[in-house]
């Protein structure tokens, strides 16, 4: 085989499920993670079916299929709970999956367990500083302890502002959009439906724009609400304090309360001002090549292209990443047919990506003001979640050989 071994910067969900997908293929990893070992992640995510079928080829998801919560579509209304649209994000009949809505928190301790029973190494509180050389061959990097490793393969998973990025693209930053997402938990039964059943994920528009509400546990007994608001950029001390204010934040929420119908008036006065958090949307510019010179130091995930949160494609792009590198690692033989698998990777990912940051601009601007259907193109979710990475990576290595 020609690569035996690997390092990864960054023990997030995307790091932690190329370990495992690595595994998989009988290539050793290594991750190491700046954070501390008992550092949590807060909030919930939305998995659709093409990440679900990755994640289920590893033996995860039905350690978390039972732990979240199960749907098919987001609808869209308007403040009068009339039907706008709908946006298929799961169906179980067509794609093998529903979309499942899971706390982030779930899937990153069952991926850690995984590694463990895998005997994946997961080194924290190691901070990457720099690639010192590269060959053809191998790559020797350093931490900001000042040590220095060398490796077959060194794979940044480290976010969208990614170190490892660095090395690849100098002075690449993430961009800010100009939207935040604040959101916060409530308890479902706080919430005066105004008939039964109402299905959520429901996106509600009023005059101000939309006000989500989705499920987040089993049971659906907890609510996420959010709301996207227009702001400026801020420096990170900035942002930081701006989340610790969960006064001026509730008061951000609250902006519109008048214009909106009960339900919505009675999520807001349900909000606990403890679970108030934002989210800014960043995105990263697009990148000619997620690789280096001699394909020995790689980006995936948010470091190669980070995603705004719109239509909830971001860490499932991610795994995508994951799941296909996997095969191409496995399969190449020599150093030339592993840059040209590189190659076909990454036109394969990037024209998905591609598709999905259109997508993600569409679902943004359905919620901002304004929005009230009329006009709206029915949104084909099969493209998107009808992928099979397997066959799409043999098609990859069967063109170069």
């Amino acid at each position: 085989m020609f690569v035996q071994e690997a390092t990864i910067v960054g023990g997030g969900l995307c790091g932690l499920a190329l370990a495992l997908f690595l595994d998989k293929q009988n290539i050793r990893s290594t991750i190491y993670e700046l954070r501390p070992t008992g550092q949590t992640s807060a909030g919930a995510i939305m998995l659709s079916p093409n990440a679900l079928r990755s994640l289920d080829a590893i033996g995860v998801y039905q350690r978390i299929k039972s732990r979240g919560y199960n749907f098919r579509d987001l609808t869209f209304r308007n403040n009068e709970h009339e039907i706008l649209d709908a946006y298929e994000m799961g169906n179980a009949d067509r794609y093998g999956y529903d979309a499942l809505r899971v706390y982030r928190q779930v899937l990153l301790e069952e991926l850690k367990a995984m590694a463990t029973e895998a005997g994946i190494q997961v080194q924290y509180e190691k901070r990457f500083s720099h690639v010192v050389t590269e060959t053809e061959h191998e790559v020797t990097f350093a931490f900001t302890d000042g040590e220095t490793m060398t490796t077959q393969l060194l794979i940044g998973a480290d976010g969208i502002n990614s170190a490892v990025r660095g090395y690849i693209k100098v002075d690449v930053k993430a961009i800010f959009s100009g939207i935040m997402a604040i959101t916060c938990a409530i308890p479902t039964k706080d919430i005066r439906v105004p008939f039964e059943p109402y299905q959520t994920p429901v996106s509600i528009h009023g005059t101000s724009g939309a006000f989500i509400l989705a499920a987040q546990n089993p049971e659906g007994g907890e609510m996420l609400g959010g709301i996207q608001y227009c702001t400026h950029d801020r420096s990170r001390a900035e942002w930081d304090a701006l989340l610790q204010d969960k006064t001026q934040l509730l008061s951000m929420m609250k902006k519109d309360y008048e214009t909106w119908n009960p339900m919505v008036r009675s999520a807001l006065d349900a909000i606990p001002p403890e679970t108030i958090d934002i989210w800014a949307f960043h995105s990263v510019p697009r990148l000619d090549s997620w690789k280096s010179k001699y394909g020995r130091v790689l980006i995936i995930g948010d470091a190669a292209h980070a995603i705004p949160p719109a239509a909830g494609q971001g860490i499932n792009q991610g795994f995508e990443d994951v799941h296909s590198l996997s095969i191409i690692t496995a399969a190449a033989k020599n150093n030339n047919e592993w840059v040209k698998y590189l190659e076909g990777w990454q036109t394969f990912r990037s024209e998905r990506v591609e598709y999905v940051i259109s997508l993600t601009n569409e679902m943004s601007k359905r919620r901002m003001p304004g929005w009230n259907g009329q006009g709206a193109e029915k949104i084909d979710s099969a493209w998107l979640f009808e992928v099979d990475i397997e066959a799409e990576m043999q098609k990859v290595v069967g063109t170069v050989q």
